[in-house]
């Protein structure tokens, strides 16, 4: 495309002053991403996020919405590792990378606390089946209701 050609997004302005400027890519790629992430399209706002990440490095906001994302896709490992880097990014000033940072942090540990209380669960249950088999089975070892 000529860049004194009118832009193909249809907004009336030249491709130069319009899609075809330098800074304004990685946001039309953030705005694009965001709205297939408000339309529930996962997949096509991740990899415009990361299409705006790639393109500008520094664009805190599509890092931070890139995290949402794959928080959201259940990948919390990678969204934990995105967030950080957006808190860091910004000094930790955004209350909102810290929230989501929370949120993934909570995930995480909640899925280490559930396979923890698993172990114990099953640890419990193979010392009781021992134990009443030690004494018989004639004693219940645990009040029941």
């Amino acid at each position: 495309m000529n860049r004194n050609s009118i832009c193909s997004c249809g907004s009336g302005k030249r491709y130069k002053h319009c899609c075809g400027r330098e800074s304004q890519a990685p946001a039309r790629a953030r705005y694009a991403a965001l709205a297939a992430h408000q339309a529930g399209e996962l997949g096509r706002a991740e990899a415009l996020y990361q299409r705006a990440v790639a393109e500008d490095p520094e664009d805190v906001d599509s890092l931070h919405m890139l995290g949402v994302v794959q928080m959201q896709r259940l990948r919390y490992r990678e969204a934990l590792d995105l967030l950080w880097d957006a808190a860091e990014k910004t000094g930790w000033a955004a209350p909102q990378v810290r929230h989501n940072i929370g949120l993934v942090l909570s995930k995480l540990l909640t899925r280490e606390a559930n396979v923890k209380q698993s172990d114990l669960l099953a640890d419990f249950i193979a010392w009781d089946r021992e134990a009443r088999s030690r004494l018989g089975g004639t004693q219940q070892l645990l009040a029941r209701d």
